[in-house]
């Protein structure tokens, strides 16, 4: 029998980039209406139907997150329902009714890689009130994390997390770009937005890429219409424009936006159904196709599965020294189990995951307070090449390669 090969790569603290296919789902709306997930085709614009019959028309555009551990695709729709919907099969997994006795909508969801959670905001109208949040996607249980309201007035869509700073980012009404503790639900920024150039006043699509730490969107400005790839510093509020050039002159956009954070592209569809993909350190556009579905007639609340939080190919990596073992991994080659063994007791639970390339997790294991050894078994796990993520209490993160191979 071939044995599983382990092999410890030491890497630095850089980061590292794969040339892997982007996987991009969203809700393809056919006449009637009709509601299909569909997969989306970056390069060529092409959306293929997923699902085998039409989920209902009752969907709320810009309110849908990806959990791309359990390929998940998760929206809401108008008569408060939490949908999910298998990203393999495009059936309906689960479908609970939302419920929070302190408010009455959860809006602007975004998933969160490093803690397995969905973020939002609950919001009480009358007068309005709104609230951090995170939902059991299973119960469609809304729980409050802000003690105290955190804004009152309207929100813009869409809404952003940074999984390191532990920030939930969304716009205001009055155009104040917000970020959330998302430990304590308090605010711990919101500057008013301001512009680099004034050939943009307006700033939305923003997707938090962990990659380098930069929150990436599309400023832009009705009259003349123009729109350019930009970056927002949270802490001050500047957008700073990327694109030497209107990159969009209808000035308008659809269906939503992610990034590819293993290949350095942002992807959002205009105005004129037409996906487009922007280079992230040119703002230039680097792909631009118009959209073609034949059993829909446009994709909206697109999301990525490539989010760079859940990739350990696409974020910076704390890595293990040569000459300073902190672990010890055996059999080496192993066939049914790995065995891990850290080189000193944890005051704190230390979690180990076993991912793929893509960010799939595989196998997952917590060695308890007080403990040095874990276990990972190895069944069902397919040949390939994968990686071990340990993390401490303070989530410093230790990631070594695996290559398996089985008969």
């Amino acid at each position: 029998m071939k044995k599983l090969i382990f092999t410890l790569s030491i890497f630095t603290s850089i980061l590292i980039q794969a040339q892997t296919a982007n996987s991009i789902y969203g809700m393809a709306v056919a006449p009637g209406p009709a509601t299909y997930l569909g997969k989306l085709a970056p390069a060529t614009g092409s959306v293929t139907n997923i699902s085998g019959s039409s989920l209902g028309p009752n969907y709320v555009g810009s309110l849908a997150t990806i959990n791309p551990k359990t390929n998940i695709y998760y929206y809401e729709t108008g008569t408060n329902q939490f949908v999910g919907v298998d990203l393999i099969t495009g059936n309906v997994v689960s479908n609970p009714t939302m419920t929070n006795p302190l408010a009455s909508f959860f809006d602007l969801v975004a998933y969160n890689c490093a803690d397995s959670t969905i973020y939002g905001l609950a919001r009480a109208t009358l007068p309005t009130r709104l609230y951090l949040a995170k939902i059991n996607p299973n119960t469609g249980v809304v729980t409050n994390i802000s003690a105290s309201t955190i804004g009152s007035g309207s929100i813009l869509t869409p809404s952003t997390i940074d999984p390191v700073n532990k920030r939930f980012y969304f716009e205001d009404g009055s155009f104040l770009f917000t970020g959330v503790d998302m430990v304590t639900g308090n605010v711990a920024t919101n500057p008013p937005l301001s512009y680099s150039s004034s050939n943009a006043n307006l700033f939305d699509c923003f997707v938090y890429n962990c990659k380098d730490s930069t929150i990436y969107g599309l400023a832009r400005r009705n009259s003349p219409a123009q729109m350019y790839l930009s970056k927002v510093n949270p802490t001050t509020g500047l957008v700073t424009l990327i694109s030497p050039t209107n990159i969009n002159p209808n000035g308008q956009t659809a269906g939503g936006a992610t990034i590819d954070a293993l290949n350095n592209i942002f992807y959002f569809q205009d105005g004129n159904q037409n996906i487009i993909g922007l280079d992230l350190a040119t703002g230039t556009i680097v792909t631009s196709a118009p959209e073609t579905n034949t059993g829909a007639n446009s994709i909206t609340n697109f999301r990525s599965t490539n989010l760079c939080s859940c990739n350990p190919l696409a974020t910076s990596i704390t890595e293990i020294s040569p000459n300073n073992s902190q672990i010890k991994v055996y059999p080496n080659p192993g066939s049914d189990d790995l065995t891990i063994i850290l080189e000193k007791a944890s005051a704190e639970k230390v979690q180990v995951d076993l991912v793929d390339v893509t960010g799939k997790m595989w196998r997952t294991i917590t060695i308890t307070p007080g403990q040095i050894t874990g276990h990972l078994i190895l069944d069902s796990v397919r040949s390939g090449t994968y990686f071990v993520k340990i993390y401490d209490g303070a989530k410093n993160t230790i990631t070594q390669k695996a290559v398996i191979t089985k008969d």
